[in-house]
């Protein structure tokens, strides 16, 4: 029988964090789930885990591989779900009780949706559980989106594990082999292939914020390239897309500054061996913009003199310390609220 939910698990030395995780898969109140664990690897008793728990419960499947990356192991997980929807969970990430009960709530309200999309909060390190439960969730209804614009502005959203992917639509797209960005350039493709997508105002997934994550660790310049071209990507998947309504101006001028401004800032992360390199790279993709993905008179004006001059200084003045400012500007207002 074909199971409602495929939910992707990657994993990769995640021992302290991974029971609660499969735990939270198994308090799920909708018990029509696959969880395909793919182990990349793992050299510190994961894998072990994994296999337990698939012992005991055979809608767990578990696959080991190599090491080769969670986008390599996310696809592998592709290749093998048989569900009609996917879900992605990341191995010390866990999902509340309602999540699938909340995607089972957006289908009994719009069966032809083609994407899901619930609430994610952040958990500190040391949380154990995050509180939603189905009174929660029957206080919440559904909202509709069917505007092409609407629609792919979900590219600004926090994070691509907030949604559910129809496999009939999403299920031929595969993660690229990035280190960093590859999640939004995935969600992005889906995005663009998306008709009709439903949200629902309910916190469906708990992210463990901890030192040792792929967003908290040293920046490489393997890295930050795989970022500064997963943002170029997506800015080429959005303007081939078909339909010409499909990027408002609020959206290019968002992708156009997280380009200019959100990948720079962390060029000062990089080895000072890596400098050079991670300045050409973020150089050449700015070269490539076209004038059509450009919102704003100062982003046309930002790019034409960076590409004319390639100047650090300049780069620096136009791209870092302004998005350095609304950082500081951020923390400010959160103090004081």
């Amino acid at each position: 029988m074909v199971p409602r939910y495929s939910i992707i698990v990657p994993v990769y030395n995640v021992r302290a964090w991974i029971r609660e995780c499969l735990d939270s898969v198994l308090r799920q109140t909708v018990a029509d789930w696959e969880c395909i664990c793919v182990d990349d690897g793992s050299t510190d008793g994961s894998s072990e885990i994994l296999d337990e728990y698939a012992r005991c419960d055979t809608r767990f499947k578990v696959m080991h591989k190599s090491n080769g990356g969670v986008s390599s192991a996310r696809n592998m997980a592709l290749d093998n779900a048989c569900g009609d929807w996917i879900v992605y969970l990341d191995g010390d990430d866990i999902l509340t009780d309602v999540c699938l009960a909340s995607f089972d709530k957006c289908l009994s309200f719009c069966p032809e949706a083609d994407m899901l999309q619930m609430r994610i909060a952040d958990m500190p390190e040391q949380t154990r559980g995050c509180s939603f439960n189905v009174d929660d969730l029957n206080d919440r209804m559904p909202v509709v989106f069917k505007d092409r614009m609407d629609i792919v502005g979900g590219i600004l959203d926090v994070s691509f594990v907030t949604y559910a992917y129809k496999r009939d639509v999403c299920g031929a797209i595969r993660f690229p082999n990035y280190t960093f960005g590859e999640d939004r350039l995935y969600l992005a493709a889906c995005l663009v292939r998306c008709a009709l997508k439903v949200k629902i105002d309910i916190v469906g997934y708990g992210c463990r914020t901890r030192k040792g994550s792929a967003m908290r660790s040293c920046m490489t310049l393997r890295k930050f390239s795989d970022n500064v071209r997963s943002k170029r990507d997506i800015m080429e998947i959005l303007l081939s897309a078909k339909s010409p309504r499909l990027v408002s101006r609020h959206i290019k001028r968002m992708i156009a500054t997280i380009l200019l401004e959100h990948t720079l800032h962390e060029v000062d992360r990089l080895p000072v061996t890596d400098l050079a390199e991670g300045w050409r790279v973020w150089f050449s993709s700015v070269d490539s913009i076209p004038s059509c993905a450009i919102a704003t008179n100062w982003q046309r004006m930002v790019c034409a003199v960076i590409k004319a001059t390639h100047s650090r200084c300049l780069a620096r003045m136009f791209c870092i310390w302004p998005h350095r400012l609304k950082l500081k500007k951020a923390e400010w207002l959160r103090k004081i609220s």
